[in-house]
């Protein structure tokens, strides 16, 4: 391959443009699209981790936006640069229709809270397709839920990367829709 390349650079060393001739190392030649995805930017600890990390990225080797399910008060400051979005104000232009995921009996008392859900990821892969992200970044359970739910909706193409910076069992403890939440993380986390 290096001699290849070698042969027709020489032979067109004017006009080389290694993206037309290798379309799949175009992806490297160009900065990553970085969607970080939050519930919101109110106070708290992974809000105020979301606005340092959109603070401190290299904006040479990455573009950066957010993507907030709910549109409220941003209380830390977020970077001029940074293109905000909404989710729940986005309009989904998809074809497809949101997949339903069939619940086991003794959780379908929750299927109300999941078309919310499943509405949500539509909205969030076509938002990410819309933009060009090469990756969905979310550090919040909820939020990670959703994106693992969006894979369905969006090209193998754009990365997801999720995490949880809390313990599932201590969040989950008191939240109304534990069962599901847990369901949900056991079927669609690795």
């Amino acid at each position: 391959l290096r001699r290849k390349l070698s042969q027709l650079a020489s032979q067109h060393a004017q006009s080389f443009d290694v993206t037309r001739i290798i379309p799949q190392y175009a992806r490297l030649l160009r900065k990553m699209k970085l969607m970080i995805f939050v519930p919101t930017m109110r106070m708290g600890g992974a809000e105020r981790n979301t606005a340092l990390l959109l603070e401190h990225l290299n904006r040479q080797l990455v573009d950066v936006e957010l993507a907030m399910v709910f549109d409220k008060e941003i209380f830390y400051p977020i970077p001029k640069d940074v293109l905000i979005h909404i989710v729940e104000r986005q309009e989904t232009n998809s074809q497809q229709r949101v997949g339903k995921i069939e619940l086991p009996s003794h959780l379908r008392r929750y299927e109300h809270g999941m078309i919310f859900l499943e509405k949500t990821a539509l909205k969030l892969a076509d938002l990410a397709q819309r933009q060009q992200a090469d990756i969905i970044f979310s550090t919040q359970l909820w939020t990670s839920i959703i994106a693992t739910l969006a894979r369905r909706y969006i090209p193998n193409s754009i990365r997801i990367i999720v995490m949880v910076d809390v313990h599932p069992s201590t969040l989950l403890a008191h939240n109304k829709y534990n069962e599901l939440y847990s369901y949900l993380m056991r079927e669609h986390f690795n």
